[in-house]
C-alpha cells in the first residue's frame, strides 16, 4: 500500500509538469499581436546569456548606477522613474512611492555590499539618509512609505497623483524642523505618506542591520564605522520606542492606522529585536532570546503551508528572507545561526529553489556558507538582458502559470521562465512570480526599473565570492 502511495504521488507529479521545456512550449503560444518592443528576446540564443562574462555584468552595473544617482534617488529615498508620456525617451518624474520605504531599505544592504568590496561609501551614506528622512519626516520613529522635497512637487504628481491616498496620513513638515545629521543643517519642506506597513519595516530592519554589521567589521574604516554608528543606532532606538508606546503596531505620530498588516511579529519581531540588542537597547536582549527561542528553535509546520505563496504572493517569499538574512547577520551565535539557516530553509528556500531568483539564491547561500550553484549568476546575466524600461514581455497574457497541484507537488521550477521573459518590474524583478509574463495592458512603457534589483544582487555577489572581479 505505502509503494502504490508513492506510486500514485509520483504520478501525479509528473502530470503536474509540462512535458517540454519552455523554449518548446513558446513555439505553441500565438504571438500575434506580441510586443514589437521586446518580441526579439524571445529569438535570444540561450547558449549567449553569459556572453561577456563578468566584466559584462560590471559595465552593467555601472551603467544602472548612473541612472539610479540620475533617476531614482532623490534625497537619499528609492523613487520609482516614471515619464510624463511614452513619447518621452528618458524619465522626467517619479511614481507614487508606494514602496519607497522597503527598497530604500535593500539600497542600504546593497551599498553595503559594495563598500565591502570597493571601499567607496557615497551611495551607502545617501541611501542612509534616505533611511533617516522616512522616519523622522512625520516624527521620531514614525515610518513614512515616501517623501520628497515640497519644493519638487511637480516631479512627483503632486497633488494629482496623491488624491486617492487617505488625507489623515499624507502632511507635509516645514524646512528646518527636522535635522540633517549627514548633510549638516536641516532638511527641506517635505511632503510625506505614512500608513506603513510590515513590508516597509523588513526594508528598514534589513537596512540597518547591514549597516551595523558593516560598522562592526574589522575590515571597515573606523571613521566610517564612527559616522554610521550613531545614525543606525539613533534610527533604530526611535522606531522600536514607538512600536513599543504602540504594543508593537505601526502607526504615526497620532497614533492611527488603518491597515490589518501593522502588527509586529513572528520573524519580523525577532528581527527587529535583534538590530535592537544590536545597539544596546536596554531589555532588548531577553526579549530577542524569547523571541527567538518560541520561533526559531523550535519546529514550525506552518512552513510547509508557505509554498502555497507561489500562486499569487511570491512577494512573501522575498520577505522572508530579508527578515532571516538581518536575524543570521547580526547573531553571531553558530548555534543560533544554524537555527536560523534550518527556519530559512524550511520556511522560504525550499519553495523557491530553482526559480531563477538571484536574490533569494545567494542571500541563501551566504547564510549557509556554501558555494553557490548556478541558479544565482545565471538569473543575473538573464536580467542584464532585460529591458530598463518597463515594456511588456512578449509572452504578456501567454503564458500560464502552475496550477494548486503543481504547487502542492512543488513541480513550479518546470513553469520558471528567463527573467528577460517576465513582466517588468519597476521596483524589484525578485519579489515577482518567476512564471508571472503578466497581463495585457500591464507593461506600457512609462516607467523605468530602478535597477535596484540587479545592482543589490551583483554587490551581494560580488563581495561573498558568488561573481569572479573578471
Amino acid at each position: 500500500m505505502k509503494r502504490l502511495a508513492i506510486a500514485l504521488c509520483l504520478c501525479a507529479a509528473g502530470c503536474l509538469t509540462p512535458r517540454e521545456a519552455w523554449q518548446q512550449r513558446v513555439t505553441e503560444v500565438d504571438l500575434r499581436g506580441a510586443p514589437a518592443d521586446t518580441i526579439s528576446l524571445l529569438h535570444l540564443d540561450p547558449a549567449a546569456v553569459e556572453s561577456g562574462g563578468p566584466a559584462s555584468l560590471a559595465q552593467r552595473a555601472t551603467e544602472l548606477e548612473r541612472r539610479y544617482v540620475e533617476d531614482v534617488e532623490v534625497e537619499g529615498v528609492v523613487w520609482e522613474p516614471l515619464r510624463s508620456s511614452v513619447e518621452v525617451a528618458e524619465p522626467d518624474r517619479h511614481g507614487a512611492g508606494a514602496d519607497s520605504l522597503l527598497f530604500t531599505g535593500f539600497a542600504v544592504a546593497g551599498w553595503t555590499w559594495k563598500y565591502a568590496v570597493t571601499g567607496d561609501s557615497e551611495r551607502l551614506i545617501e541611501a542612509l539618509r534616505g533611511l533617516w528622512i522616512l522616519t523622522h519626516v512625520a516624527g521620531r520613529g514614525v515610518l513614512c512609505r515616501a517623501a520628497f522635497p515640497s519644493s519638487r512637487g511637480d516631479e512627483f504628481g503632486w497633488p494629482r497623483a496623491w488624491t486617492g491616498r487617505d488625507p489623515q496620513f499624507v502632511g507635509e513638515t516645514p524646512a528646518g524642523a527636522i535635522p540633517d545629521p549627514i548633510h549638516g543643517g536641516h532638511l527641506p519642506a517635505m511632503r510625506w505618506y505614512t500608513r506603513a506597513t510590515r513590508d516597509q519595516l523588513t526594508g528598514v530592519v534589513m537596512g540597518l542591520s547591514s549597516a551595523w554589521a558593516l560598522a562592526d567589521a574589522l575590515t571597515t574604516d573606523p571613521a566610517l564605522a564612527a559616522r554610521l554608528r550613531p545614525i543606525v543606532a539613533e534610527i533604530t532606538t526611535d522606531v522600536v520606542d514607538h512600536l513599543r508606546a504602540h504594543e508593537w503596531r505601526i502607526r504615526d505620530a497620532s497614533g492611527r492606522n488603518d491597515t490589518w498588516a501593522d502588527g509586529v511579529d513572528g520573524l519580523l519581531r525577532v528581527a527587529v529585536l535583534s538590530l535592537a540588542r544590536s545597539v544596546g537597547m536596554a531589555g532588548a536582549d531577553r526579549e530577542y532570546q524569547r523571541e527567538f527561542s518560541r520561533l526559531v528553535r523550535r519546529p514550525h509546520p506552518v512552513g510547509f503551508f508557505n509554498r502555497y505563496n507561489n500562486l499569487n504572493e511570491y512577494y512573501a517569499h522575498n520577505l522572508r528572507a530579508a527578515r532571516s538574512y538581518s536575524v543570521w547577520l547580526l547573531d553571531a551565535d553558530p548555534v543560533h545561526r544554524g537555527q536560523m539557516v534550518e527556519y530559512a530553509r524550511t520556511h522560504w528556500r525550499r519553495w523557491t529553489d530553482h526559480h531563477g531568483n538571484a536574490w533569494l539564491s545567494w542571500l541563501w547561500f551566504a547564510m549557509a556558507g556554501t558555494p553557490p550553484d548556478d541558479e544565482g549568476l545565471r538569473a543575473l546575466y538573464e536580467l542584464r538582458w532585460k529591458p530598463i524600461r518597463s515594456w511588456p514581455s512578449p509572452l504578456e497574457g501567454r503564458w500560464p502559470p502552475p496550477s494548486f497541484g503543481a504547487v502542492t507537488f512543488d513541480t513550479t521550477p518546470a513553469w520558471v521562465l528567463p527573467v528577460y521573459l517576465r513582466k517588468p518590474a519597476e521596483y524589484f524583478s525578485w519579489e515577482r512570480e518567476p512564471w508571472d509574463a503578466g497581463v495585457p495592458g500591464e507593461g506600457t512603457g512609462r516607467s523605468n526599473s530602478t535597477g535596484l534589483d540587479f545592482l543589490a544582487v551583483y554587490w551581494l555577489g560580488r563581495a561573498h565570492g558568488f561573481i569572479r572581479d573578471r
